[in-house]
């Protein structure tokens, strides 16, 4: 494989960091622009000791599929960020789905978005945007997400006895009613900007997909403590009715697609490893089927 350094837009004269990743001898490939999670990612979506991105990117080389991967604007220009997934993340992958299309290396007809994690529900808009020819969501949400934060919470008090259970729950839900209602202060949630959640939490993926033609491919790890099987299984529900479109669960992996032999918990993300070479084998085989056609 070969990697270099190009440009699909800038900021402030300044360009986005962005790396293409082709195969050994590259002749109108197909290519996949990826979408980090919620957080300031760099491009290689680093968590901890570990990089999802880049592994996705090398192992999809080897398999014969170019990847155009980037910092988001959170990490590399964190003043431009507006409070909104538009300006998080969407409008950014529409101008790097657009670009892709125009590469010489790269078949203008094959450009699939990746979105994993928070970066699939803003894969979603830009399938809507952008002709693509097919949209990748690992890990990534089926419900609007004050349902799947409240059961990140649920989660986290597992082993807690009921009644503070009930109570925590219950503060949590009075706290996304206010979100909805715009009358949330930034106290309330420890610092983030309630513009931003409500704006994240107003949108409905499964909803939105209505507006999407494109052929879906939708991943989840079975020690996923951050997205839940309802969002799968939602997800999934979409895809069985969409014509090229399929799902797969992959039991022992983390909601970073890396091995692991303890429970679903968030800290499993930060173990040392590798996006397993299955799921890497998925994606490649389900683009060379989507291909083939």
């Amino acid at each position: 494989m070969t990697e270099r350094t190009v440009t699909f837009k800038q900021l402030d004269g300044v360009p986005y960091p962005t790396v293409l990743c082709l195969p050994k001898n590259p002749a109108r490939v197909p290519v996949v622009v990826m979408l980090a999670g919620s957080g300031p990612n760099d491009r290689d979506e680093t968590i901890g000791p570990n990089t999802p991105f880049r592994d996705l990117a090398w192992g999809l080389a080897e398999r014969g599929v170019a990847t155009l991967r980037f910092d988001k604007r959170t990490f590399a220009f964190p003043k431009s960020y507006k409070g909104s997934l538009d300006s998080e993340s969407i409008d950014d992958g529409v101008d790097a789905a657009t670009f892709a299309g125009t590469l010489p290396e790269v078949d203008p007809n094959r450009v699939y978005v990746l979105g994993h994690s928070l970066g699939g529900l803003a894969a979603i808009y830009v399938g809507e945007r952008v002709p693509v020819a097919g949209l990748i969501l690992m890990a990534t949400a089926g419900r609007p997400m004050d349902a799947v934060i409240r059961d990140q919470v649920k989660a986290l008090l597992a082993g807690q006895d009921d009644a503070r259970q009930q109570e925590t729950l219950k503060q949590q839900d009075a706290i996304m009613a206010e979100v909805r209602a715009g009358t949330a202060t930034a106290t309330e949630l420890q610092g983030q900007q309630p513009a931003a959640i409500r704006d994240l939490i107003i949108r409905d993926p499964i909803a939105e997909l209505k507006n999407t033609k494109a052929p879906l491919l939708v991943l989840k790890g079975g020690k996923d403590a951050q997205v839940f099987q309802a969002d799968f299984e939602a997800l999934a529900a979409v895809a069985a009715k969409r014509p090229g479109s399929a799902s797969m669960l992959f039991p022992s992996l983390t909601h970073i697609f890396t091995p692991t032999d303890g429970p679903a918990e968030v800290r499993a993300i930060m173990q040392p490893g590798h996006v397993a070479p299955d799921v890497i084998d998925a994606i490649a085989a389900w683009i060379a089927k989507s291909g083939a056609k």
